[in-house]
């Protein structure tokens, strides 16, 4: 299967996530077409005992013994677009995923058969699937990544989020980075690299946003995961370069001959590796010396002090690339979130960056010029402006699953191997909470339509508990819910805490087209963002 760099940015976000309680939304009025819905006692099947199925090859199972039934046996699979020719189906999946799902689920229901990547897939198109498949990981469904993925990062890092025990262990430890203490220890690097970037924008002439973006969220991933020191120059520069090479092309095929991506992303990875080591090594040594008064700023310093509290070792090879693994999925959703949300700033109403700017001003007049863990957890406007981007235009929108046992969805028999694709975007367009009905009529609702930001863009909705983040669905959710999720939003609400208290942006190109809904934001906007950053003091 060959994923698309959407799927790499979801795959990145699966893998560092703990649990965490999540509440969905309740079914709305039933306005949903009918689509044709099997004949089988559906109900009948639903509330037999459910019986789980072994792992192939348990000591405990005959191999050569047929499939036991199961109580979903009987139901019928998802009807759909099955084809031995799987790129007209990827291609239009891949140009517009709204209009694609759309069509589909008008036709089949929310769970239909497709074929993605040349892999039958079943996907899985609104809330009620996505809680059931995401929720039920370790239990009904099974993490999936790119086979370039494990084969560029290996055992020791794709593993665990596959085993139960395995990845319950790594969750409580690289947990240990995104505590409240953590998340305070990391805002004084957030803040400084974000003053940096602002005071550069605004001396130039216009800059473009996705590519200053790209090098903010590689600063921001770098300096709080590991924190390398160094200074801007040509040895930061050539990092960043083969960064990019590395992160562009690790969902790719595994066909490692010159000039191949997958070679080109083992190269990069290789070159990190060897700059990025001797730097790791010297951390862990400073902090073995320091014992329990080590000053910890970093994440891999808090998930070495975890590692050390369960007696586990700190080989530097499997630090340096716990590192990359870090870095890879928090540079992804940087990148990609806040070029939207620093693109679609001088497109917004007046009023949401008038209410941005009055809530600084009542934030300051309470806690100081400080940016305090108090300070900014009363800024909820710019946390519910971050939230919206996020609704909008995700970095990931859609997580793959493999089933590990046959379940019923929707009345259909979602059988053992199966491989499931979430569609996240899907699911967010025809939320009840938020669309007023017309997903079912256009494949790009009024709430999700970017070209029309007035009547899209409503941070209120985050206010008044209409939504939570569930309604975000892009982070996932269960066993395998983003915990890079509020280091994201501390970034995102510092930066426009910052614009709102003493920067004016406006475009210095047309009107940005975002071009069609996509698996993610990696392609989006479809043509160069053009701003005027100039500093003017409001607070």
């Amino acid at each position: 299967m060959l994923p698309s760099s959407g799927f790499c940015a979801s795959i990145a976000h699966a893998h560092f996530t703990v649990p965490l309680p999540v509440s969905l939304p309740h079914a709305g009025p039933a306005r949903e077409p009918e689509w044709p819905r099997p004949r089988t006692a559906v109900l009948a099947h639903a509330q037999a005992p459910r019986q789980r199925l072994r792992h192939a090859g348990a000591a405990s199972v005959d191999a050569a013994a047929p499939a036991a039934p199961t109580p979903f046996s009987e139901l019928p699979e998802p009807t759909g677009k099955w084809s031995l020719l799987p790129w007209a189906e990827t291609a239009e999946f891949n140009r517009d995923h709204l209009a694609w799902a759309h069509k589909r689920v008008q036709k089949h229901g929310p769970v239909f058969m497709s074929n993605l990547y040349g892999t039958k897939t079943v996907v899985v198109a609104d809330f009620e699937g996505w809680e059931k498949v995401l929720g039920g990981d370790h239990k009904i469904s099974e993490w999936a990544t790119a086979p370039s993925l494990e084969a560029l990062m290996g055992p020791s890092q794709i593993a665990p989020a596959k085993d139960k025990t395995a990845h319950k262990k790594q969750r409580r430890q690289q947990g240990a980075a995104f505590t409240p203490e953590a998340m305070d220890s990391y805002l004084p690097r957030v803040e400084a690299t974000c003053r940096e970037y602002l005071e550069r924008w605004a001396s130039r002439d216009c800059v473009d946003v996705a590519e200053e973006t790209g090098k903010l969220a590689f600063d921001f991933s770098e300096g709080l995961v590991v924190g390398l020191g160094l200074p801007d120059g040509t040895e930061r520069e050539l990092l960043r370069t083969k960064w990019a090479d590395f992160s562009s092309n690790i969902a790719s095929y595994v066909l490692d001959l010159p000039g191949t991506p997958f070679n080109k992303a083992r190269r990069a990875k290789q070159f990190i590796l060897e700059r990025i080591s001797g730097r790791v090594a010297a951390k862990r040594d400073a902090m073995l010396a320091a014992g329990s008064a080590a000053r910890r700023s970093t994440l891999l310093e808090h998930y070495m002090g975890a590692r050390l509290a369960d007696g586990d070792d700190l080989d530097t090879h499997f630090l340096s690339m716990t590192v990359l693994m870090l870095m890879l999925a928090g540079s992804d959703t940087s990148k990609l979130s806040h070029k939207v949300l620093l693109g679609v700033l001088p497109e917004l109403p007046i009023r949401i960056i008038d209410r941005m700017r009055e809530e600084q001003r009542e934030v300051v007049a309470r806690h100081g010029l400080a940016l305090t863990r108090a300070a900014v957890s009363e800024m909820r406007w710019a946390d519910a402006m971050a939230r919206e981007v996020l609704r909008l235009r995700g970095p990931a929108e859609g997580l793959f699953r493999i089933a590990k046992e046959d379940f019923e969805l929707h009345g259909r028999r979602i059988a053992k191997g199966t491989s499931i694709y979430v569609s996240s975007l899907y699911a967010k367009a025809s939320d009840p909470r938020v669309s007023a009905g017309d997903h079912v009529h256009a494949p790009t609702p009024a709430h999700m339509d970017m070209r029309d930001l007035a009547t899209a863009f409503k941070p209120e909705r985050w206010l008044g508990g209409e939504l939570d983040k569930a309604a975000l669905a892009t982070f996932g959710m269960g066993a395998h819910f983003c915990l890079g999720y509020p280091l994201y939003m501390q970034e995102a609400v510092v930066l426009l805490a910052l614009i709102a208290r003493g920067y004016d942006v406006e475009a210095a190109s047309g009107p940005t087209d975002w071009g069609p809904s996509a698996m993610s934001a990696g392609g989006s906007p479809r043509a160069p963002v053009l701003q005027r950053y100039r500093a003017r003091q409001y607070v």
